[in-house]
């Protein structure tokens, strides 16, 4: 920090213009909504497994604000510091910050409502409040999910394939998968009824995403849900629960008489071993390829392949360290 007090802050201007393009998901979502492609130095450093720390990345994120007059230089400072030590009110700044660059990236393909055209359909955006949402919100999952393609859909997304999407959101997944596999069938699931009314907006038109107010685990009950965790995940956190309905998997697919599964995708915060557990049968008889993610818990890298290697032994599962931590899991082919 003494170093950063010492200097002019007009030498800094060249440099926070390049780590803005160089730590920046926006453009790369950008590249991608004008090209369809994308050949950014984020993206590949990403793809190399050499991306920035976050809190580098928001201290710089911080000096560009500084640049662009959002900040002042005390401001800078105090979000140099960690988290703790930051303002409510300076951190809610932060994050309209990021919206507002976001949004003057995107405004060349936002309709006349604020939403985003994707795919020649508009696109809503995530809820906004404190823990981000909003244009930043949506250029990360665009990113993460589309762009990154962290399910890695594109390797094993077969034409005409039936998909589950638990933990749907606001419908990123199901739209990346139906424009991967025009005749695929894909059951986007999203139990917190906020969320599910942006999924069902996102998605129509999209006449094979059928969308449910539900979500997947290992019993047929009522939960409460807390934000976008339910309260036995683990992970709940202190916000007011709402109520809702959790289905299995292996329930749905004998109520839906749903002819097979060839891909899962499960991203539920925290939510995952459950889903597991109640999607037994679907898997030991379909054997799908599998997508989730192993980062909510610490011992989830293990505990996940251990389930579904408990159903299935044959199952082979790889680790994707390249963005979040994810497992990639499929029937290895014996003899």
């Amino acid at each position: 920090m003494s170093i950063i007090l010492s200097q002019d802050l007009k030498v800094f201007n060249y440099e926070i213009e390049r780590f803005r393009v160089i730590i920046s998901k926006i453009m790369d979502v950008i590249a991608f909504l004008k090209e369809g492609r994308f050949k950014s130095f984020v993206f590949t450093t990403l793809r190399e497994e050499k991306k920035l720390p976050p809190f580098i990345t928001s201290r710089l994120l911080s000096l560009y604000g500084l640049r662009k007059g959002h900040f002042s230089f005390v401001e800078v400072i105090r979000l140099m510091l960690p988290g703790e030590f930051r303002s409510r009110e300076l951190q809610d700044k932060f994050w309209k910050f990021l919206d507002t660059e976001a949004k003057a990236e995107f405004s060349p393909f936002l309709t006349r409502d604020g939403s985003l055209m994707l795919y020649d359909r508009p696109f809503r955006l995530p809820l906004f409040g404190r823990e981000g949402g909003g244009y930043h919100y949506l250029a990360i999952l665009l990113f993460e999910v589309i762009v990154f393609d962290q399910y890695h859909i594109a390797d094993y997304l077969k034409e005409g394939a039936v998909v589950i999407d638990a933990g749907a959101n606001i419908g990123t997944f199901s739209a990346f998968a139906s424009h991967i596999a025009p005749h695929a069938k894909i059951y986007a699931f999203e139990p917190a009824p906020d969320v599910f009314a942006i999924l069902k907006e996102n998605m129509k038109g999209l006449q094979n995403v059928s969308c449910r107010e539900l979500g997947l685990g290992d019993a047929v009950a009522q939960k409460t849900i807390h934000g976008t965790t339910f309260e036995d995940s683990g992970l709940r956190d202190m916000r007011e629960g709402k109520q809702a309905s959790i289905t299995t998997l292996d329930q749905f697919i004998q109520e839906e008489n749903v002819p097979r599964v060839d891909f899962i995708k499960i991203d539920t915060e925290g939510y995952e071993k459950q889903i597991l557990n109640g999607a037994r049968e679907t898997i030991q008889k379909w054997r799908p390829t599998i997508a989730m993610s192993a980062y909510h818990h610490p011992g989830d890298k293990k505990a996940l392949p251990a389930i579904l290697r408990s159903f299935v032994p044959e199952y082979a599962c790889e680790l994707k360290k390249g963005y979040e931590a994810d497992l990639i899991c499929y029937p290895r082919k014996l003899g």
